[in-house]
C-alpha cells in the first residue's frame, strides 16, 4: 500500500468519479496525497459525491460528451490549482445487452459519444494544459470488452478498442513532452455498472462470467472470482506514479486471466 506522501501534492482529474471505479480511484489518490478534481455528470450524482466529498475532492460536474464542459472543467482546474499532473479519463456507459440486428443508430451513436468521443475530449484537453508542464500521466479506461468479443455488446466493444488504439496513439505524439499514456483494462468488476447488467440482462450474469458460457461464446476467469473496484484504483494509481515512469502506450488488462483463454 502506498504512503500519504506518494502522490506529492500532485493534481489529478478524475472523471466518472461518481461512483464505482472512478470513486475508488479518487479514494485512493486522496489517501496517497493527491490534490484530485472529481468529474461526476451534473445532476443528483454530482451533488451525492460534492456532499460525500466535501472536505477531501474538489467536486466539478462535466458531462465528458459535451466539449465545452471539458473545457469549463480543465480551465477550473487550471485557475485554481494549475495545469493537472494526472487525469483518469473513467466516463462512459454501458450498452444494454443488443444484438448487431437490433441495434439502433441512435444507441450506436451514443454510446460512441459517451465513450471513445468522451475519452478523446479528455485526453485532448489534458494534452493542451500538459505540454507547457512538461510531464504528466494520463489513464484511460477501457475494458476487457475492447479485446474479447462479447455478445450483445457491439458498440460497447467498439468503443472500447478504439480507446486501446488511441491510448497508444497518444503515447506515441505525446512522449517528447514527458507524458505517459496508458490504458487500464477492467474484467468483470463489482460495480454499481455490473448490477445495472444483471437487472437489465441477465440475473446469471456474473456465474457466467466467472465460469464462461458456451452458449454465449464467453471464456470465463481463471482466478475463480471478479473484481473489486479498488483492484482497478490500486492498477489506475500505479501508472499514475513515478513507479511507472518509464511505462507509456500499454494496455493493462486487470482481469484475473479472463483474457488468456
Amino acid at each position: 500500500m502506498d504512503g500519504p506522501n506518494q502522490g506529492q501534492g500532485r493534481v489529478v482529474v478524475v472523471t466518472g468519479a461518481g461512483s464505482g471505479i472512478g470513486r475508488a480511484t479518487v479514494d485512493a489518490l486522496l489517501a496517497q496525497g493527491y490534490r484530485v478534481v472529481a468529474c461526476a455528470r451534473p445532476g443528483p450524482k454530482a451533488d451525492r459525491l460534492e456532499a460525500e466529498l466535501a472536505d477531501g475532492a474538489w467536486v466539478v460536474p462535466a458531462d465528458t460528451a459535451d466539449e465545452d464542459q471539458v473545457e469549463a472543467l480543465f480551465a477550473a482546474c487550471e485557475a485554481r490549482w494549475g495545469p493537472p499532473w494526472g487525469v483518469v479519463a473513467n466516463a462512459g456507459r454501458r450498452q444494454p445487452k443488443t444484438p448487431v440486428l437490433e441495434l439502433e443508430t441512435e444507441l450506436w451513436d451514443a454510446i460512441l459519444d459517451n465513450n471513445l468521443r468522451g475519452v478523446f475530449l479528455v485526453d485532448r484537453r489534458a494534452a493542451r494544459s500538459m505540454v507547457p508542464a512538461t510531464g504528466g500521466a494520463i489513464v484511460n479506461l477501457s475494458s476487457v470488452s475492447g479485446k474479447v468479443a462479447r455478445t450483445g455488446q457491439a458498440a460497447y466493444a467498439v468503443s472500447k478498442a478504439a480507446i486501446n488504439h488511441l491510448t497508444e496513439v497518444m503515447a506515441l505524439e505525446l512522449a517528447g513532452h514527458g507524458i505517459r499514456v496508458n490504458a487500464v483494462c477492467p474484467g468483470t468488476t463489482a460495480t454499481p455498472m455490473i448490477e445495472l447488467a444483471q437487472s437489465q440482462d441477465s440475473a446469471d450474469l456474473l456465474d457466467e462470467r466467472v465460469n464462461g458460457s458456451l452458449e454465449l461464446f464467453r471464456p470465463g476467469i481463471p482466478l475463480r472470482r471478479i473484481a473489486q473496484a479498488q483492484d482497478q484504483a490500486d492498477a489506475i494509481c500505479f501508472l499514475l506514479s513515478d513507479r511507472a515512469r518509464h511505462i507509456t502506450g500499454q494496455v493493462l488488462y486487470v482481469d484475473g486471466g479472463e483474457t488468456i483463454v
